[in-house]
């Protein structure tokens, strides 16, 4: 019998096959079970990772804790909800994908459920475990540099989704929903919790429509702006998420992960790959230390954050709550597009 922690995952998509990846490379964890509709689907990976494989998801929860301690939750945003409710109730801790869920009132129930249950609820907000952030929020933190006062961040995408991230009934919206998820937390690792959002979208019904290019203006509690841009229409398979910070005595370029990993950058790249780039008298550019990394890695460090905390050897930084306050910023961005007004967070619940 094999020992270390098991864990399933369902959704085998892109997203399912990057946590496939992952769990692969956690000591004292190991891949238990995979679960996706398409039955062949789930039949073809079943037998590449010499693991069970299941099509019907009521089969799967049936057995439950006898194939797997916890699940990585993949499946399409707008069923994030019942699936991680399912596994709830089947005993296992999860680790749901972002968006956490496509409304407020899904995350409250799932929270609940997860509480009730005494079990872990996270969500992958895997850029939280991206070392350059990491290494940027310490040197703010520890007063290397003053607080920045304004951050900034592409989105910028070209043909790479595909599949039902395109279908917003299924996303719960469009590009900001999905990868701007991303976006918003890292907004909020660097500069502090969200006040008011304004946002100008290309839609006045983005739930339904699926924006597809807009602009984000975030007021932060501590004071500070921030600026998400966001466009689908760019050349190729571009995909550019760099991050700028500007403080009084400092300026920061922090090279996307994924653009880093996936070598898109909508910029020229800058140094070499994803060092982090610090200007301390507005002429002279250098790097900034940090360890390096990428989107891969950062998905793998979720993942073992995840293991850790159900062994309780970690308290989450990425919990249901921690999931609901970045849904919160989000929904209140898609309300001020709708409404072309600023909308509080207070005010989205």
């Amino acid at each position: 019998m094999q020992d270390g922690l098991r864990i399933g995952v369902i959704g085998l998509g892109a997203q399912g096959v990057q946590h496939m990846w992952g769990i692969g490379r956690i000591e004292g964890v190991r891949l238990a079970a995979v679960v996706d509709v398409d039955a062949e689907r789930a039949s073809r990976v079943a037998a590449e990772k010499g693991v069970p494989g299941f099509s019907d998801l009521d089969a799967f929860f049936r057995a439950g804790t006898e194939v797997v301690d916890g699940v990585v939750v993949c499946v399409p945003n707008k069923h994030h909800c019942e699936t991680v409710l399912q596994a709830l109730s089947a005993g296992l801790h999860v680790l749901v994908e972002k968006p956490m869920a496509v409304s407020l009132a899904e995350c409250d129930r799932m929270i609940a459920a997860a509480d009730a249950a005494e079990l872990r609820l996270m969500v992958s907000h895997n850029l939280l475990f991206y070392e350059p952030h990491r290494a940027v929020r310490d040197l703010i933190a520890s007063g290397g540099i003053r607080r920045p006062h304004l951050y900034r961040t592409r989105l910028t995408c070209g043909n790479m989704y595909g599949g039902w991230r395109d279908r917003a009934e299924l996303c719960g919206g469009g590009l900001l929903i999905d990868s701007g998820a991303h976006r918003f937390y890292t907004a909020r690792q660097l500069m502090g919790e969200v006040k008011t959002v304004t946002a100008w979208l290309d839609t006045d019904d983005p739930r339904r429509r699926g924006d597809e290019m807009g602009f984000v203006i975030m007021e932060f509690e501590q004071g500070g702006v921030g600026l998400i841009d966001s466009t689908f229409h760019a050349p190729g398979e571009t995909f550019d998420d760099l991050v700028e910070l500007v403080s009084r005595d400092a300026m920061i370029w922090i090279p996307g992960s994924e653009a880093e990993y996936l070598k898109t950058w909508s910029h020229p790249p800058v140094a070499s790959g994803a060092e982090v780039m610090i200007n301390r008298d507005g002429s002279r550019w250098e790097v900034l230390p940090t360890p390096r990394d990428d989107w891969a890695s950062s998905c793998v460090k979720s993942v073992a954050h995840f293991a850790d905390c159900i062994r309780g050897r970690a308290e989450p930084i990425t919990s249901g709550h921690e999931g609901r306050r970045n849904l919160a910023v989000l929904s209140a961005a898609y309300l001020s597009g709708m409404e072309r007004r600023p909308v509080s967070i207070e005010e989205v619940g």
